[in-house]
């Protein structure tokens, strides 16, 4: 979507990728907020997954998804490089953890 809206602003002459462009604009917050609400939905998950099993890796998954989650909704609600870097540290976290399990 951003690289769509990049384009557009390139070369703003051409219909398809203005129009493509707008498009990419409208739908970039509502489909963050929709990630970001199943990364942390997911994290629920594993966490409740990890309670019930005393899994303590799984709770760890399950953290880190809650907090990507959370980022990346305030990133697509506005939050800006803040809300980009902790998503960042939290994605870091996540693969650092998998490599880390196997």
């Amino acid at each position: 979507a951003a690289g769509t809206m990049m384009a557009g602003h390139l070369w703003p002459n051409l219909p398809v990728l203005t129009e493509s462009a707008a498009l990419a604009e409208t739908m970039m917050t509502p489909l963050g907020l929709a990630h970001g609400a199943l990364d942390a939905g997911l994290g629920l998950k594993d966490v409740v997954d990890g309670l019930g099993s005393k899994d303590n890796s799984l709770l760890t998954q399950g953290a880190l998804g809650i907090g990507m989650g959370a980022s990346l909704m305030a990133a697509a609600a506005g939050g800006g490089l803040p809300a980009l870097a902790s998503a960042g540290f939290f994605l870091a976290g996540r693969v650092w953890h998998g490599l880390s399990k196997s």
